[in-house]
């Protein structure tokens, strides 16, 4: 079983039970103070506990569960389509999430302009079906009412899709 430590309110903690939730990994959250994995691991958490390997960092924890548990389904069997996920993870985590904190509305558009290209011709972000690098678009989902979605009608459509996902509602349901 998979341990998944966190604190309350935790932006990261949705992700990871969205992939967990999506793959049907039976999972445990525990809640721990705040302060407790910058403390620990000079970053804000989750951490992930499996078979007493610990994982930090949110992209590691997603590509480390997609592999193990995941392969052929959020995780391509192929190089190329793994490729491909570490592309749009990197995309979401870094361009985006800066962008985004920065308030950069002109890169936050490029950016937008960019993914509407990629999800305009296919429902999700790679053409062989959902991945973990759909589940790591979740704080895009989660501040889209901050977003100029008025401009690009196939990011709001993604994003309605992803939160149409039954393993979306109980992950948000699970997220403390």
């Amino acid at each position: 079983m998979v341990h998944l430590r966190s604190t309350t309110g935790c932006v990261n903690t949705p992700r990871i039970l969205f992939a967990l939730e999506e793959m049907g990994v039976p999972y445990r959250i525990d809640l721990v103070p705040d302060g407790t994995f910058t403390a620990a691991h000079g970053i804000p958490g989750p951490e992930l506990v499996e078979d007493d390997f610990i994982v930090i960092e949110v992209g590691a924890i997603l590509r480390h569960v997609a592999r193990r548990h995941g392969t052929g389904t959020l995780w391509p069997p192929d190089l190329r389509g793994q490729a491909e996920v570490d592309r749009w993870l990197d995309f979401q985590a870094v361009r985006v999430a800066r962008a985004a904190a920065a308030r950069d509305v002109d890169a936050l558009a490029t950016l937008l302009g960019a993914l509407e290209r990629q999800v305009a011709t296919q429902p999700w972000l790679l053409a062989r079906g959902l991945t973990v690098a759909d589940c790591g678009f979740v704080p895009t989902l989660l501040k889209r009412d901050r977003l100029p979605l008025a401009r690009f009608p196939a990011v709001a459509a993604y994003l309605d899709r992803l939160a149409a996902r039954p393993a979306w509602t109980r992950a948000q349901a699970a997220t403390p």
